[in-house]
């Protein structure tokens, strides 16, 4: 599955860069039939240990408590700290070029509320990490223009 790189603006800081990265929308839900279930925008982070998703966004598929996952303290390169808790979910990837080809898959998530998130990426509501996304991919990376995900099930 090839996915285009997106333009961003980084509107939080002072000269308001503009950037192409490799964000790709996730399908989350809580059941394997995904209903209820959101695309969530994010972005394909090969650093990323886990994957981190916005708090509001579990809550929309049903996580009623957030903080009864189990807490995770996930570190960025700069020594940031952003404290998340782990649920297990639902995620679909589907094609863009053909949204009914897609694949699916289980795992563990952290699901985040702190500031720092999305202070740099202020569109984004996920980054996608190594787990479980690329445990379950392999990803390849054509800066500035695309991304492929390939699986097994491709």
């Amino acid at each position: 599955m090839q996915f285009p790189y997106i333009l961003v603006e980084y509107t939080d800081l002072p000269d308001k860069p503009r950037i192409v990265c490799p964000w790709a929308p996730i399908e989350i839900s809580l059941n394997p039939q995904f209903s209820p279930s959101i695309n969530a925008l994010g972005l394909v982070d090969s650093g990323a240990d886990y994957t981190m998703i916005n708090r509001d966004l579990g809550e929309y598929i049903g996580i009623s408590e957030i903080e009864s996952g189990g807490e995770i303290s996930l570190k960025g390169v700069g020594g940031g700290e952003i404290k998340g808790f782990l649920h297990e979910i639902y995620l679909r990837v589907h094609n863009p070029q053909k949204y009914k080809d897609y694949y699916s898959f289980k795992g563990l998530v952290a699901f985040t509320d702190e500031e720092g998130f999305t202070k740099t990426d202020p569109q984004s509501t996920a980054i996608w990490g190594r787990i479980p996304v690329f445990s379950n991919s392999c990803v390849s990376f054509f800066h500035p223009h695309s991304f492929e995900l390939v699986t097994n099930k491709n």
